[in-house]
């Protein structure tokens, strides 16, 4: 069995360690929903689906994963360059962490809308995840 539902945390640790994302969002990282009245601009983080893809009859050795990363801002431009730092952290890497390895990680893709006075950018991405060791 694979430890792929705990993306959320390497997730939350890559976006929050992120020098240049930092310096436009600062601490306002949050999974799936921002808290009231938090200032923009910030980001939310959910995991959409996993499912397996390499089963044997001892479970599942590998997980297919897709996760997405929401920017919400009040300046479009800024929403914009948030999302190119974003896609920066986690597209074509692999990723060790102590519980679990991302690896052939992909942007499937993006959206953006405007609604209730702020732009959003919603990137999709899928990748592999197995266990370290």
């Amino acid at each position: 069995m694979t430890n792929s539902i705990l993306i959320g945390k390497v997730i939350y640790k890559l976006l929050k360690e992120d020098p240049d994302l930092k310096g436009y969002i600062g601490s306002r990282i949050f999974p799936l929903v921002a808290e009231n009245d938090t200032n923009y601009p910030f980001i939310t983080y959910s995991r959409d689906t996993i499912f397996p893809s390499m089963s044997t009859k001892d479970g599942s050795h590998e997980d297919t994963c897709n996760f997405s990363i929401l920017i919400v801002s009040d300046e479009y431009m800024n929403s914009l360059e948030i999302a190119n730092i974003c896609r920066r952290i986690f597209e074509k890497r692999t990723i060790i962490s102590e519980s679990m390895i991302l690896e052939y990680i992909s942007m499937t893709d993006i959206t953006e809308e405007y609604s209730e006075n702020a732009y959003t950018q919603r990137i999709g991405f899928t990748c592999k995840i197995t266990n370290v060791g």
